[in-house]
């Protein structure tokens, strides 16, 4: 529940939206913003080494990211 409070509290266009929670008899479930395309780490393993300037623009927008939790007082594992 703790995650689900943070995850709705977080708006930012380089992190996945937050649509909520649904619950059974077993299990919580997060119910996330859909993105086509995959993960970056299912990009790096389709495309294999980066050049220079991908690696530049997806380290930038990483940082970018983790900059904006950081504001928020979350870190991020």
């Amino acid at each position: 529940m703790a995650e689900a409070r943070i995850m709705a509290s977080i708006s930012h266009p380089l992190i996945v939206g937050f649509e909520g929670i649904a619950q059974d008899e077993r299990y919580l479930y997060m119910v996330l913003e859909y993105v086509q395309g995959g993960d970056l780490f299912g990009y790096h393993r389709t495309l294999g080494k980066f050049d220079y300037k991908i690696t530049q623009l997806y380290g930038g927008m990483v940082v970018l990211a983790l900059e904006y939790l950081h504001s928020k007082d979350i870190v991020f594992r």
